[in-house]
């Protein structure tokens, strides 16, 4: 896997679809605010370069969708997790709710 954030960008621009699943989840630890900055820096790029220069625009806005919503798709599995009492919400234990004694 690429240490860099641009060389990881690079790499899930040439990944095959039916793999960007498994290198998304694998490269997660890696993405970071910086692996945005530089993601939303090149996309930014693009849009203002001349008509000519701007291939690979749609490429890059797709890979920011697909990693946002990867990223949104585990907070919300975290969260469904914490709120059925199995598992660890955000780090912090759920706190449990008044216990119902039968008279």
């Amino acid at each position: 896997m690429p240490t860099s954030s641009a060389d990881l960008v690079d790499f899930f621009l040439m990944t095959e679809t039916g793999d960007m699943e498994y290198f998304v989840a694998k490269a997660r630890p890696q993405l970071t605010r910086d692996f945005f900055a530089v993601l939303d820096s090149r996309i930014g790029q693009l849009r203002f370069a001349q008509e000519a220069e701007r291939e690979g625009l749609d490429e890059l806005v797709g890979l920011r969708e697909y990693v946002t919503q990867f990223l949104k798709a585990q907070v919300r599995r975290v969260e469904r997790a914490g709120a059925t009492g199995m598992g660890v919400m955000r780090g912090r234990r759920r706190e449990a709710g008044p216990v119902e004694l039968g008279s």
